[in-house]
C-alpha cells in the first residue's frame, strides 16, 4: 500500500478518506477553500508547520479513482462527478470540485463512494 492508496490522509486543510472500491473523496475545508472560512490566512504554507484548528459548517469536496492509470499531477486525476446527480441533481457539472458541502449533503456523498462500483 502507497501513501496514496491508505486509508486516511491528513492534510493542513483537510482530509481525504480511500475507499476499498479505489475511490478517495476528498475534503477540504479553510483558507483558499470554497467554504465558510474561504477568507482566512494561512498561518504557514509549507508541509512541516501546521495552520492550526480549523473550523467549518462546510466544505469543499471531490471524488477521484485513485487507480493505477490514473495521472499526476492532481489537475490531471481520472475524477469520478456520479456523486453530483445524485446529491444535487446534477447531470453535467461544470467543475470535478464542488464548495460549500454542508454536513448532510457530505455524509449523502461519503455514502455514495462506499458503495460505487467501477
Amino acid at each position: 500500500m502507497t501513501e496514496e492508496t491508505k486509508a486516511f490522509g491528513r492534510f493542513d486543510n483537510g482530509f481525504t478518506l480511500t475507499f476499498e472500491n479505489g475511490l478517495v473523496l476528498s475534503t477540504r475545508f479553510g483558507p483558499g477553500n470554497d467554504c465558510d472560512n474561504r477568507e482566512g490566512t494561512f498561518i504557514s504554507q509549507t508541509a512541516s508547520e501546521s495552520v492550526g484548528c480549523l473550523f467549518s459548517d462546510t466544505v469543499e469536496v471531490g471524488v477521484w479513482s485513485n487507480n493505477d492509470e490514473a495521472a499526476v499531477p492532481p489537475r490531471d486525476r481520472d475524477w469520478v462527478n456520479g456523486w453530483q446527480e445524485v446529491v444535487f441533481d446534477v447531470t453535467d457539472p461544470y467543475n470535478d470540485v464542488r464548495g460549500y458541502v454542508n454536513l448532510a449533503e457530505w455524509l449523502q456523498i461519503l455514502d455514495w463512494c462506499k458503495e460505487w462500483k467501477r
